[in-house]
């Protein structure tokens, strides 16, 4: 599936760059065919791109996430970071909120910086004030979902480094299981 985002895959360097508005997307089986990736300013954030100095005020929703052996990244500036990217000097005032309804192996990363980092990246001087909203909606008995939602990252695995960055949003995640899921939701601030 194609990335969404002001720049759908980004490979080189943003600077000082203010975006607003909304950005709604309907999320279907037939457009993530793997994965999706949403964000402010990039769905991906590629191999040793860079956003500096740049503000987001983007709305971003995310509406029918059915998933099935699919994942989903979502952030206010880059909904995916791959290896040795970097997102510095930057503020999300935006609002993220996202739908998830969980059919099997499924994985959401949502963050009001970013979704997911990958591989040894950095978020450094970054400031999140737009509040972080996540349901999350089991359909069936063998449900597996995992949910990483957070402030500033939705996922932050070893080689990743948080430096000198605050989040000041809400962070809401709601479950509705209609079946109990297996998996779990990982929730940070």
């Amino acid at each position: 599936a194609e990335p969404v985002g002001l720049f759908g895959n980004l490979s080189g360097s943003v600077k000082n760059l203010t975006v607003m508005g909304n950005l709604n997307v309907n999320v279907s089986a037939e457009m993530c065919v793997y994965d999706c990736s949403v964000g402010g300013i990039a769905g991906v954030l590629g191999a040793s791109g860079m956003i500096d100095n740049c503000y987001s005020a983007v709305n971003i929703e995310l509406t029918g996430v059915s998933m099935e052996d699919i994942e989903v990244c979502a952030g206010g500036l880059a909904g995916y970071m791959s290896n040795y990217a970097t997102i510095s000097n930057c503020y999300y005032q935006g609002e993220l909120t996202a739908q998830v309804l969980g059919v099997n192996h499924a994985n959401a990363y949502i963050g009001g910086i970013t979704g997911r980092q990958y591989y040894d990246n950095n978020i450094e001087n970054c400031i999140n004030e737009g509040n972080v909203s996540v349901s999350i909606l089991t359909t069936n008995e063998i449900s597996s979902i995992l949910g990483y939602i957070g402030g500033i990252s939705g996922y932050n695995a070893s080689g990743h480094d948080i430096e000198s960055s605050i989040n000041y949003g809400n962070v809401y995640v709601m479950s509705y299981p209609e079946f109990e899921p297996y998996g779990a939701i990982y929730i940070g601030g």
